[in-house]
């Protein structure tokens, strides 16, 4: 089976991709580079595993992703009536 991207180490994994591009920005943000690390390590993730069943019959798995990166706004659940 394989593993979730984020939890790869390969390079074209999208959280490996997503590192590279915030590393690449950091020597252009001047004082903001201190909120590179609130972007680099996530409050909270939710990764999930959706398997569907293709039109010729078989299986593929896809991942799906939720992350919430600072709460400080509020509620991160979303919805609801304000």
């Amino acid at each position: 089976m394989k593993t979730l991207s984020f939890l790869s180490e390969n390079k074209d994994s999208a959280w490996n991709i997503f590192i590279t591009q915030v590393e690449r920005v950091l020597p252009h943000l001047g004082e903001l580079e201190y909120w590179a690390n609130t972007l680099m390590r996530p409050k909270r993730a939710l990764i999930v595993d959706i398997p569907l069943e293709m039109d010729d019959g078989s299986i593929r798995h896809f991942e799906g992703y939720r992350v919430q990166h600072n709460l400080s706004r509020g509620p991160g659940k979303g919805g609801g009536e304000p």
